[in-house]
């Protein structure tokens, strides 16, 4: 089974998306129904710790994992990723692969320009029971 099997088989089952304001009153509701079966993840809706156990199973043997530390830089350098610690000093990489969500950390060291704060609300993806 290769990758793309596995992460489909974790499909969240998402059944629409719901915009909610601070109060968490609905302020827009897309369901799967509405848009004709299409909705914004139609293709594919994993949660993001079933996608780094994925990414993680699939790599241990042949990748060093780094727990229990945070990035606080990264960037460029020649063909590298350099990536600077808090805990642990500065390393140079071939791949980062980085399992945050939209606006956290590491999203905001690789692309400070992407996400500004109060940009994006909380969002609830409703899910089958």
């Amino acid at each position: 089974m290769d990758l793309e099997d596995i992460t489909r088989g974790k499909f969240s089952g998402e059944k629409g998306l719901m915009l909610v304001d601070k109060d968490n009153d609905t302020r827009a509701e897309f369901s799967m129904e509405s848009g004709g079966g299409k909705g914004f993840t139609a293709d594919i809706e994993i949660l993001r710790g079933d996608l780094a156990k994925i990414f993680y199973d699939a790599s241990c043997r042949d990748a060093q994992s780094i727990f229990g530390d945070h990035v606080t830089a990264i960037g460029d350098h020649e063909d590298l990723v350099h990536v600077t610690f808090d805990k642990a000093g500065p390393r140079d990489f071939d791949l980062v692969l980085a399992a945050d969500g939209m606006g956290a950390r590491a999203g905001r060291l690789v692309f400070p320009w992407r996400v500004h704060p109060g940009v994006f609300g909380p969002i609830r993806l409703l899910l089958h029971d």
